[in-house]
């Protein structure tokens, strides 16, 4: 896969290696990579994820990162399989980097989560099932379920 014919929208600065797509936050502070792992066969590419310097073991995620305005928190598409005859399963992922937590904020059993729109109080999402499309909401005060960084 050579992730160069990506167009911007579809991946952050492609680094120097040309293995990697990085994801800096809006100030600067915080740096995400994902590493090119492969691809589902006649589908989307898979990564791993390398968060100021640490790798993510053992899972796998989409190709887009979404950082809030104010680099608080980030949001990724998180791959539960890459087997094509099990999947598409995925999470969607919301990261503090300052706080090293994360949370999973959507659960999509065959298809596909991702985040749309951060604003102040709330994130805006969107999930793909067997072509049908639906829009959701959640507000941050709603998420209870965070932990560390793994």
């Amino acid at each position: 896969m050579n992730l160069s014919k990506l167009n911007p929208w579809e991946r952050g600065a492609l680094s120097s290696s040309g293995h990697e797509l990085h994801y800096q936050s809006p100030n600067k502070k915080y740096d995400v990579y994902l590493k090119y792992e492969g691809d589902i066969r006649m589908g989307p590419c898979y990564f791993s994820m390398i968060i100021g310097g640490s790798r993510l073991r053992n899972r796998f995620f989409g190709g887009e990162i979404y950082w809030s305005d104010d680099s608080g928190l980030f949001a990724a598409q998180e791959w539960l399989t890459t087997d094509e005859k099990s999947g598409p399963n995925t999470n969607l992922i919301l990261f503090n980097p300052l706080k090293k937590t994360q949370a999973v904020i959507d659960h999509c059993l065959g298809g596909f989560t991702s985040a749309l729109r951060f604003y102040p109080e709330s994130i805006t999402f969107h999930r793909i099932v067997d072509g049908a499309r639906q829009i959701k909401n959640v507000a941050y005060s709603e998420i209870q379920e965070w932990s560390q960084i793994v």
